[in-house]
């Protein structure tokens, strides 16, 4: 999200329109698929299982959300923190 925020990316929009269109389909579409593979790769009834699982669907969303966030951060505040000693 920082670097779509603060940096020119060539084909930024088409790649935030894909990040984002990960969630345009409902989670039911993706239940099975996901089980059987979980299921292949030995992650059912696990903890890694489900927080793979919960990063992978949230994690356009984020990336959507915090964009907007730091769009309304002004540089200058990245730039007086450089000149006091940020890195």
């Amino acid at each position: 999200a920082y670097g779509f925020s603060r940096f020119k990316i060539a084909g930024e929009a088409d790649l935030l329109f894909f990040i984002l269109s990960t969630r345009m389909l409902p989670p039911v579409v993706v239940a099975i698929p996901m089980f059987l593979m979980y299921r292949m790769v030995g992650l059912n009834d696990s903890h890694i299982g489900l927080i793979i699982l919960y990063v992978a669907f949230n994690l356009s969303f984020s990336v959507w959300l915090m964009k907007g966030f730091m769009d309304e951060i002004p540089k200058e505040y990245e730039e007086a923190a450089l000149v006091d000693g940020y890195t």
